[in-house]
């Protein structure tokens, strides 16, 4: 929502970097477009090792007959998932990490007082406060959402507001739910994870993951690709969903794409990393030539319109052939988010808290 912009940026940049696609004139793309120095989320770095290490505080999976990686599963946010199947998203939103970003505190300048209202309310209605207590958002595999952070205050009754006279029970060792088995539910796991689920069942199995009573098939996400501030899955159908059909790009994307890994960097600049890939090498470089193209045209008519600020952010953006997929890169400089937010960007002793 607008109300929360420091979020939707991180969420916002894959549908800016996608809708840059859509056009599919087969131009050639010419030579490569020159880039600034913005810091582009291509692996993870040392202190996102660190970050990941810290968050192991789940024990080893107590099931012998699986491979040795599951069992390293001891982030609590990574076990609650659901396996990931084809088709499913799975991405995770570092909330705290982007709200004290660069990019989120002159965004958090701008707020204007209906944000500042909304804040207020949430702070009021729900016993925390989303600038300071949520730490992960994460969007999950069959309709599952997971929130991390502190909870001690949480008011769980105001997750389902519009829900009467809804159960509580108590679940497993450190679990809580709220709702009825025919109908979405909420339920907390220890002070630090809030979940919600399209069914008691779906809650109850999350919570028997974190609690070692369920085995895990497949991790929805690798702790290996847990870097950037905002990183997972999407799929090509959503991707393909996000553009306009225009030239077969639409039914490119389903054909060619079976994975699309996302990855985003807020610690600067604003910098984007989505990695592509499928099964037809041939068919990933003729997607990735067309996307090159949309490119190509965009820069043309935003100098052809005298959109300066806006040709500038094109140049940012280049698509990388890497062996039989191929990677979008777009980045955000922060001196142009300063440009077109206005002078409210501009730093004082009135930051909002």
């Amino acid at each position: 929502m607008k109300h929360i912009k420091w979020l939707l940026l991180a969420l916002g940049l894959l549908g800016v970097a996608t809708w840059l696609m859509r056009s599919g004139e087969p131009l050639d793309t010419g030579p490569r477009p020159r880039t600034r120095d913005v810091r582009m989320p291509r692996r993870a770095s040392k202190s996102e090792l660190d970050r990941a290490k810290a968050r192991r505080t789940l024990p080893p999976r107590p099931f012998p007959t699986e491979d040795v990686a599951h069992h390293e599963v001891q982030d609590p946010v990574l076990r609650a998932l659901p396996p990931r199947s084809e088709g499913d998203l799975a991405v995770v939103v570092e909330v705290n990490a982007i709200r004290h970003s660069p990019a989120a505190e002159m965004l958090l300048r701008c707020m204007d007082a209906e944000d500042k209202a909304r804040l207020d309310e949430i702070r009021s209605s729900f016993g925390i406060d989303p600038l300071q207590d949520l730490d992960r958002f994460v969007f999950g595999p069959d309709g599952t959402t997971i929130v991390s952070g502190d909870f001690a205050n949480l008011d769980l009754d105001a997750v389902q507001p519009n829900k009467p006279n809804p159960t509580r029970a108590s679940y497993g060792d450190h679990g809580t739910i709220l709702g009825r088995g025919d109908e979405k539910v909420a339920a907390t796991w220890r002070d630090e994870i809030v979940l919600l689920a399209d069914s008691l069942e779906d809650a109850q199995a999350a919570i028997d993951r974190l609690e070692g009573r369920a085995p895990i098939t497949e991790p929805a996400l690798r702790e290996s690709m847990t870097y950037g501030e905002a990183y997972g899955y999407v799929s090509p159908s959503l991707l393909a969903d996000m553009l306009p059909e225009r030239d077969g790009l639409r039914e490119k994307i389903l054909a060619a794409a079976s994975e699309v890994e996302l990855h985003l960097d807020t610690r600067s600049d604003v910098g984007v990393v989505v990695d592509v890939k499928g099964q037809d090498p041939a068919a990933l470089e003729e997607l990735g030539v067309m996307i090159g193209a949309a490119l190509s045209v965009s820069r043309i008519q935003a100098r052809a319109t005298e959109e300066k600020e806006f040709a500038e952010l094109l140049d940012m953006a280049k698509v990388i052939p890497d062996h039989g997929s191929f990677r979008l890169e777009m980045a955000v400089p922060l001196d142009y988010l300063a440009k077109n937010l206005g002078e409210c960007s501009v730093a004082s002793n009135d930051t909002p808290r």
